[in-house]
């Protein structure tokens, strides 16, 4: 039997599999056609690293290896349960161990992200500058610079901020950059007074992200980026991060800690804000992106709250530069809601 990179989404995979094989056929797993595909022992010394930070157990916590595989790593996230369950008995050559439930070894007194929520506690109803509950912000840089770091090569280089307009007017290019410090509000990446760069990876995001009403006439400004950027990735970071690249069992499973935090941090910057509470609740989003911007960095992208694209929050436009502004009417809004339990 052959597998594909497609059965994993681990870009450590993406790039070791063609390295691995040069035979050009179908995935016997996820089905994929034309791919390039391996024997699955051949992965065993990879899969054995992360397994070992697992061990059998019945706890109530305990789960079988493949789910933890998918919770902890994103790892089979295109395949089934029973697929991800025989590919992994397949690369361990064990048909018993995918089928027993396993608990993590090393299970930390206080995990990374319940001191942020400590934290973020404090800093909006208890202390705005002076803080009791330190994050360990050596340990962050570390994890941004290690794993984080990224450019704008994945859009092209160009990006996109939106303005409503408030006649029929396009908005001059010269004004479709960030606003004076003394007309700066707070936003979810900056305090009050301290502009930044609000744009996106495509004109509708841009547009979505200034909350139009039907009729409304938007002005929309490409940017692209004149010298290269150096900005912190928080989409996902389970995606981008591969724990294949850690060979030592300690640091494997301090990573899955880690990632965990980032990954929390990146909702953070993502999750929707009331406006009438959005002057607390953007706090420690503030507090996060200056720490981001004292780490040397230009700026963050983040996803988008309110679409399937995403955002950039450039801590200064002096690296990019407006092509052309360009004017779209809205035309139609799309709502989606959930019901939710009352009290």
């Amino acid at each position: 039997m052959h597998c594909c990179a497609n059965c994993f989404g681990d870009s450590f995979l993406d790039r070791r599999i063609p390295e691995l094989s040069a035979k050009i056929g179908n995935c016997d797993f996820c089905e994929q056609k034309g791919v390039t595909v391996v024997e699955p022992a051949k992965l065993l010394d990879y899969f054995q690293s992360i397994s070992s930070i697992y061990s059998e157990s019945d706890s109530s916590e305990a789960k079988l290896l493949v789910l933890w595989f998918k919770e902890d790593w994103q790892i089979f996230s295109s395949l089934t349960q029973i697929q991800a369950q025989s590919l992994l008995g397949e690369v361990l050559n064990d048909g018993e161990v995918v089928r027993k439930t396993h608990a993590p070894r090393i299970v930390q007194e206080r995990a990374a992200v319940e001191k942020w929520q400590s934290f973020r506690e404090e800093i909006i109803w208890k202390n705005r500058f002076f803080f009791q509950h330190e994050l360990d912000l050596d340990r962050l840089k570390a994890l941004f610079d290690t794993y984080l770091e990224a450019d704008l090569s994945r859009f092209s280089n160009t990006i996109y901020r939106a303005r409503i307009q408030s006649s029929n007017l396009v908005i001059p290019a010269n004004q479709m950059g960030r606003p004076p410090a003394d007309r700066a509000k707070n936003g979810r990446a900056n305090p009050v007074g301290i502009p930044y760069l609000y744009a996106a990876s495509s004109s509708d995001t841009a547009i979505a992200e200034t909350r139009p009403h039907p009729g409304d006439l938007v002005s929309v400004a490409r940017y692209t980026v004149i010298p290269s950027l150096r900005l912190l990735n928080l989409i996902n970071p389970k995606k981008t991060i591969s724990p294949f690249g850690v060979d030592d069992e300690d640091k494997l499973a301090a990573l899955r800690y880690d990632l965990e935090f980032l990954c929390h941090l990146g909702s953070e910057l993502s999750k929707p804000i009331l406006p009438r509470v959005a002057d607390l609740e953007y706090l420690p989003t503030q507090y996060l992106c200056e720490f981001i911007k004292n780490s040397g960095y230009d700026g963050v992208i983040f996803q988008s709250s309110i679409s399937e694209g995403v955002n950039i929050a450039l801590f200064d436009d002096s690296k990019v530069q407006v092509q052309e502004v360009s004017q779209y009417e809205v035309t139609q809004l799309r709502y989606e809601n959930r019901q939710v339990p009352t009290h």
